[in-house]
């Protein structure tokens, strides 16, 4: 579900006027190192995990809207188990009042993410079965307590990542979570799905709008099967080493090869993963992930969502 907000806010002075006089909040100035003046801007405060800051030009917040949830009703600081509708039904409303946001907001960067529980360590996925995106490598690759592959683009992310390694220690996760998150990083781009302001992060048609979005970027993905290679004929596992090196599908581009002869390249590849059974990670968790966002948007609700996208 919705995890990672950055809104900022319309109207900067009376945002700034509000906290001032608010009991819950303590906005604190930067201080002039040389001169050891305090400075007017910019002004920091947080609350529970959500940052504040307000400068001359802007004012906004940010945070993960999943793990402010869990802090304020579980008393836990993480983001590992799953963050239904109707929580964010009951957490947005409040968090909406509390900063006196109504009408008064207009979001920069959203994440949607999901935690799907498998089989064996998600690492493995990672490491080993995760290769491409739309034929290309990864961009990001590092270790922040787990670690992830994240894929850019222009307007928006992909990033999968072991979500079980990241709190194995400090909440003694036992089960393989794989996360799998999307991350809108242009107003422009969140716009596209009728989003604008956190009041329409509760419309179930945008937010399934999202997730068609999310589905699509996912079957971008190479995620190919553990190869048995003693079983394997070596003109397949030349193919396949061909096919799964995105230097390769580049030097396609560099070399000007019609769209027409990449498409067809693209299609004997699919072909292959299905004739030798190697895509039958990638449906299952796509069969996973379906799931996982119908659960958490029906979750205790009196009838069945349909889409009117549908």
């Amino acid at each position: 579900m919705f995890d990672l907000i950055n809104t900022n806010v319309k109207d900067r002075k009376k945002f700034e006027n509000y906290l001032e006089n608010s009991t819950f909040i303590d906005l604190t100035n930067s201080i002039n190192t040389i001169t050891g003046e305090i400075l007017e801007y910019p002004k920091k405060g947080s609350f529970h995990n959500i940052n504040i800051r307000i400068n001359k030009l802007f004012s906004k917040l940010v945070g993960s809207l999943h793990k402010l949830n869990n802090i304020m009703f579980r008393n836990e600081d993480q983001n590992y188990n799953d963050f239904t509708y109707e929580e964010l039904s009951s957490l947005l409303p409040y968090f909406i009042d509390k900063f006196d946001l109504e009408n008064n907001n207009h979001l920069t960067k959203l994440e949607l993410g999901f935690n799907i529980k498998v089989d064996f360590d998600p690492q493995k996925i990672i490491d080993n079965n995760l290769l491409m995106y739309d034929y290309k490598n990864h961009n990001r690759n590092k270790v922040l307590n787990g670690d992830f592959k994240e894929f850019f683009k222009s307007d928006y992310s992909l990033k999968i990542y072991n979500k079980s390694r990241q709190y194995k220690k400090k909440f003694d996760v036992k089960d393989h979570i794989l996360r799998i998150e999307l991350k809108l990083t242009s107003k422009r781009k969140i716009q596209s799905f009728g989003i604008n302001c956190l009041e329409d992060l509760l419309d179930k048609d945008r937010i399934y709008k999202v997730f068609q979005f999310l589905q699509k970027e996912f079957q971008k993905l190479t995620i190919v099967d553990n190869v048995d290679f003693e079983k394997f004929p070596q003109k397949d596992l030349d193919k396949l080493n061909k096919y799964t090196n995105p230097n390769y599908w580049n030097a396609l581009k560099t070399q000007n090869k019609s769209y027409k002869v990449q498409a067809r390249l693209k299609k004997d590849f699919n072909l292959f993963l299905k004739k030798h059974q190697l895509d039958n990670l990638k449906v299952n968790l796509e069969n996973k992930l379906s799931s996982k966002f119908w659960e958490l948007i029906n979750q205790n609700e009196s009838e069945l969502f349909k889409s009117k996208s549908d």
